[in-house]
């Protein structure tokens, strides 16, 4: 996995972030799967406060990893750590992103985490990285559902959600999603 997305995408996390998955990772190699998946999912611009998406979801992540290791064992922490990155997964969708191929450019191109993920948008539409513009939206809580289940198939694989029990069932679908 590490080899598809490039040992590059850890230069994503902040230093103390990298170590931490990497330390997690010496005793479960999801750790560092999910980590570079979340990664080419929402990049590094979208910022919760003074540190990113990634480095404040992997921390909480880590935090849950802790919360389990001692008492509970590898396995349940690694469902910790899961666990917390699904919850925040629809947290994208709180974010507006738009990027343009040049700084004069006045058309721009919104990133649409269903459609993409975030370093793949970058590269197909060529944004650069300076031309993001990044805006505040509100999600109603059926979105915020049903975003979930779709972006847990990209981060995880399908015996993580087994292991979540997070199945199809888990979501309220109402028609309030197609709205």
């Amino acid at each position: 996995m590490a080899e598809q997305l490039g040992i590059r995408s850890l230069n994503y996390l902040s230093k103390p972030i990298i170590k931490k998955v990497e330390q997690m990772s010496l005793h479960h190699s999801g750790v560092l799967s999910i980590a570079l998946k979340l990664i080419s999912f929402a990049g590094d611009m979208l910022n919760e406060g003074e540190c990113s998406y990634i480095d404040f979801t992997l921390a909480h992540a880590a935090s849950a990893w802790d919360g389990k290791v001692d008492y509970y064992g590898i396995d349940e922490a690694y469902k910790a750590y899961c666990l917390t990155i699904l919850t925040s997964l629809p947290t994208v969708l709180t974010f507006d992103v738009r990027g343009y191929q040049s700084a004069y450019a006045k058309i721009g191109f919104q990133w649409d985490p269903i459609e993409h993920n975030y370093l793949d948008w970058l590269r197909e539409k060529r944004i650069i990285r300076e031309s993001i513009k990044i805006q505040p939206i509100k999600i109603n809580t059926a979105q915020y559902h049903m975003a979930q289940f779709v972006f847990a198939a990209r981060i995880f694989n399908r015996l993580d959600l087994i292991k979540l029990q997070y199945l199809p069932d888990d979501i309220n679908l109402t028609a309030e999603c197609h709205q």
